[in-house]
């Protein structure tokens, strides 16, 4: 099968063709990772984000093996510079990789694009001075992101039915752009171990997967220990309270400072 992966010789972000049977949907589901709220948005951590998609797990049995966090890691430290190159258009290549699994990611752009939305909305620190990555880095990590799943299926773990899939790749990519590549760059990401740690793991919790010798509760733990939005979170919170600690102050001495001229005016 001929491979179109130069920007401009692909399926234009936008223009979506009518969806066959197993298409991929765009409406807001339980796969989401993302709760949703009628009245206002609710704003989520990383770690809250994590923990949600960690609660609706990769449907496998207990005896299943799990995915190996050393060869995905390895995967990415060897990936091939193509990955990286600003001309290749990395939907398409995610999308090829679905195929050959045997799923036809129909709508896939569109999906890409409404769920990275749909999250930015949801994301605390989006709202704390930290921008979105922009379309070239967004393109990157959909390469990654389809490099991390062709050596996660040549692991060959159960999978679930397509249209699942495909909804939880959609999900895990933008995980990668949002909790990763928001604050690293994708081109770093194959030359640092530490930044492979978290983009591996980001990956897995994405997927709803854990990965060898860990259950939820732990996957979730050591994402949080290895993420640098996660350290990033708590660095601007805690800012954040030292200036409303400072400013509560500043009006009380304000406070003090009129109460106490007009008890001397009044004198």
């Amino acid at each position: 099968m001929s491979r179109t992966w130069l920007t401009g010789q692909v399926e234009q972000a936008g223009q979506e063709p009518s969806r066959r049977p197993g298409a991929v949907s765009s409406a807001a589901g339980p796969e989401d990772g993302v709760e949703q709220s009628a009245t206002a948005v609710h704003l989520l951590s990383g770690r809250d984000v994590v923990d949600s998609a960690l609660a609706a797990p990769w449907p496998i049995r207990a005896d299943s093996p799990l995915p190996d966090l050393a060869r995905l890691a390895h995967a990415l430290a060897h990936c091939d510079p193509v990955f990286l190159d600003s001309r290749v258009d990395g939907r398409a290549v995610l999308a090829d990789v679905l195929r050959d699994a045997g799923h036809e990611p129909e709508g896939l752009r569109g999906a890409l694009e409404i769920e990275r939305s749909r999250l930015s909305q949801h994301l605390r620190i989006l709202t704390m001075g930290v921008s979105a990555p922009d379309p070239a880095a967004c393109c990157q990590v959909s390469a990654l992101a389809a490099l991390l799943l062709r050596e996660l299926l040549d692991q060959e773990p159960p999978r679930p039915p397509g249209v699942i899939l495909v909804e939880r790749v959609v999900r895990m990519t933008a995980f990668l752009e949002l909790l990763v590549a928001t604050l690293v760059p994708p081109s770093t990401w194959p030359s640092s171990e530490s930044v492979r740690q978290e983009v591996c793991r980001t990956f897995l919790a994405g997927l709803g997967l854990c990965a060898t010798g860990e259950n939820p509760h732990q996957t979730a733990d050591r994402w949080e220990e290895v993420s640098t939005l996660a350290r990033q979170e708590t660095t601007m919170s805690l800012r954040a309270e030292i200036e409303h600690r400072r400013e509560v102050e500043r009006r009380i001495a304000q406070a003090r400072a009129r109460e106490s001229a007009s008890h001397y005016t009044g004198r």
